[in-house]
């Protein structure tokens, strides 16, 4: 998967790691061991190196330094910019599906040419709404809740 969407939106011959946000993939720091991270980030390519050493650099980072010197710690790791545009849009569309709650349904891929992450949108099917989380809608829909 990796070698044809790569090569189509970056430099041909891109073969850097992605990894698929599953369940709780919330960035949380579970240590310097890969393996707690491993049920939450399913390493998409080069499962043969099957390396998770830049994902958890990127975490430890987030989760363990200050805020003061995080702007200058994260932007060689990380493109900060295309995340917080993506996740202003995300947010103002309300789509549920991220590394905020509940941590799922997201990509990251990490690039060869630049040595950082970029977040890549991805099942934005639960935006505008467009979920219950169970419950059930009251008598004449969700749209008539303004003559409640």
């Amino acid at each position: 998967m990796t070698g044809t969407w790569a090569e189509n939106h970056f430099d041909p011959g891109e073969d850097g790691n992605l990894w698929e946000g599953e369940n709780r993939a919330d960035f949380t720091w579970l240590g310097a061991d890969q393996g707690p991270y491993e049920s939450r980030y399913v390493l998409e390519t080069n499962e043969e190196e099957n390396d998770y050493s830049d994902l958890i650099q990127v975490i430890d980072e987030l989760n363990n330094n200050t805020l003061a010197a995080l702007p200058a710690s994260l932007s060689p790791l990380f493109d900060v910019d295309t995340w917080l545009r993506h996740h202003a849009a995300r947010i103002a569309l309300v789509s549920l599906d991220s590394y905020e709650v509940p941590g799922h349904d997201y990509y990251l891929y990490r690039r060869d040419d630049q040595e950082r992450f970029v977040h890549i949108p991805w099942d934005e099917n639960m935006a505008f709404g467009s979920f219950t989380l169970g419950i059930q809608p009251p008598p004449g829909g969700f749209e008539n809740m303004s003559a409640l």
